[in-house]
């Protein structure tokens, strides 16, 4: 004997994928794409909002069609690449574009952040010179990516930095550019393998040709100095964030 039961069939919910954070996106960790939600979504559409001011998107947490195409178009008025997708290059030039870049946010910044803090001071044989260039420019919103300073230098000099905003500047230029509040650094590789070193050029003025005023962290810490303080004769590099 047989027993008919009455069965209903249900098609099984889907659930958009979560985004990634914005400092997932800000160092590499992850994109954010149309389709996905959560609080990143969320954080990034206020972030729009500030930056396109006559063209609000909805905060909802949910990236729609509407912010794929928003960031499209600010992608091709930028030179990136534009998929319409968040990823670090786009994240760094929107965030740029809201922060104060003036001579006295930037002095105001590297005093906040401040080198003789502890957490940037030599410890147990490690300097923490890239650490603290690393945070300057994170809150400058143009984000060093988490590496050594050789690596930084490396990274300055390729793609990686061209594409999120660097362009390499003499050391006149880099003054001028400190100047005018943009996020500006110095660093040298150590080609023997052992560590190299970044320092943010400040606001200041030159003392001679290729001394341009600096704050660093390293092996001597100092919030208001000049290049040779820190780099001795050692050529170095200067990148500037536009």
């Amino acid at each position: 004997m047989s027993v008919r039961t009455n069965q209903t069939s249900s098609t099984p919910r889907t659930t958009s994928p979560v985004a990634p954070t914005l400092d997932d996106v800000r160092h590499g960790r992850g994109v954010m794409e149309l389709g996905q939600h959560g609080l990143g979504v969320r954080k990034l559409q206020t972030l729009m909002n500030d930056v396109f001011e006559h063209q609000h998107v909805a905060v909802d947490g949910t990236f729609g069609k509407q912010m794929k195409d928003r960031l499209a178009s600010f992608q091709d008025k930028n030179d990136l690449l534009d998929s319409g997708k968040l990823n670090k290059a786009t994240l760094a030039k929107l965030e740029a574009q809201t922060s104060d870049r003036s001579r006295g946010a930037y002095a105001k910044t590297l005093a906040q952040v401040n080198p003789m803090d502890p957490k940037y001071l030599p410890h147990n044989g490690s300097t923490f010179c890239n650490v603290f260039a690393e945070d300057v420019t994170a809150k400058m919103g143009a984000p060093l990516p988490r590496m050594m300073a050789n690596d930084l230098y490396n990274w300055l000099g390729g793609s990686g930095g061209r594409n999120a905003g660097w362009k390499p500047v003499s050391a006149a230029e880099a003054q001028r550019m400190a100047n005018q509040g943009q996020p500006t650094v110095a660093v040298y590789h150590n080609d023997s393998g052992i560590h190299g070193h970044i320092a943010m050029v400040r606001p200041g003025s030159m003392a001679g040709p290729g001394n341009p005023a600096t704050a660093q962290a390293g092996s001597h810490n100092f919030l208001h100095g000049h290049l040779r303080d820190g780099f001795g004769s050692l050529p170095v590099r200067y990148y500037t964030h536009a």
